[in-house]
């Protein structure tokens, strides 16, 4: 875990840490890259800069969000040092010395084979959380090509990637994964037969002891029992994170593909 990048404590940022507990999934089986296609509120940029991942690439569909998390980015630059190149369609992000986010505005079906076709050749952890979370509004923008699942698309993106080697993580809180288990993991299996699986819990919500271990994981992480919204006073983090509640259709699971003998 590392730090030292600083990041705005917020009230989503809290949400979307408690809700995944702060990612801890990751632990086991990050790489030094991260490809994450659904960048959504930025929670997962968020986290593997607050990890200490130094190369970060975010894929987001929906034009709306992609500005969103611009506006997070140019905090960064302002509270590290750094700088950044905008584009409306790509954007690269220089933060302190060494850390560098790109963000791509576009369909992940798209642009992920465009990425992994660039000269990316080095071996990197996937988290593929790009699917159509509500009916309307915001994150309801679906692929034209993958329609709102696009899970297949993006794994035959990687499949036809020279390294077959790289981790991956999908989110498994919508029907089409969780229907498709087998599947996705003979897809997987396909790209090299060394894969090996675990399903691992995203969340603690039910489970009253790991909800507190969660909780004091976050305010450690944090260094606090309380943070600043921005509103001029102190909230409790505990408070806040009591508040959060699952969604009804989420099935609580990350499925991860590592490769055990090539961990570093």
């Amino acid at each position: 875990m590392n730090s030292d990048f600083k990041i705005p404590i917020t009230d989503d940022f809290l949400r979307e840490a408690y809700s995944s507990n702060f990612y801890e999934f990751w632990d086991e089986h990050t790489l030094p890259i991260l490809v994450e296609t659904g960048t959504y509120l930025g929670s997962g940029v968020q986290n593997a800069l607050f990890r200490g991942i130094k190369e970060i690439h975010s894929i987001e569909i929906d034009p709306q969000l992609y500005e969103m998390n611009l506006n997070f980015l140019f905090w960064g630059v302002k509270a590290n040092r750094g700088g950044c190149r905008i584009d409306e369609k790509q954007s690269l992000f220089i933060l302190g010395d060494d850390y560098n986010v790109n963000l791509y505005c576009g369909d992940s079906c798209e642009v992920l084979p465009a990425l992994l076709t660039s000269g990316f050749d080095k071996r990197a952890f996937f988290w593929l959380d790009g699917h159509v979370s509500f009916p309307n509004g915001l994150a309801s923008t679906k692929s034209k090509i993958g329609g709102n699942i696009p899970i297949f698309y993006e794994l035959e993106a990687i499949a036809n990637h020279h390294i077959k080697t790289h981790h991956i993580f999908i989110d498994m809180d919508n029907v089409v994964c969780w229907d498709n288990k087998d599947k996705i993991k003979k897809t997987i299996l396909a790209i090299n037969s060394e894969y090996k699986f675990k399903e691992v819990p995203r969340f603690y919500f039910d489970d009253p002891e790991k909800s507190s271990l969660a909780i004091s994981r976050i305010k450690h992480l944090v260094g606090s029992e309380t943070y600043s919204n921005g509103s001029g006073e102190d909230k409790c983090i505990e408070e806040h994170c009591k508040e959060t509640t699952p969604d009804s259709y989420d099935k609580n699971t990350v499925l991860i593909a590592y490769i055990e003998s090539n961990d570093s």
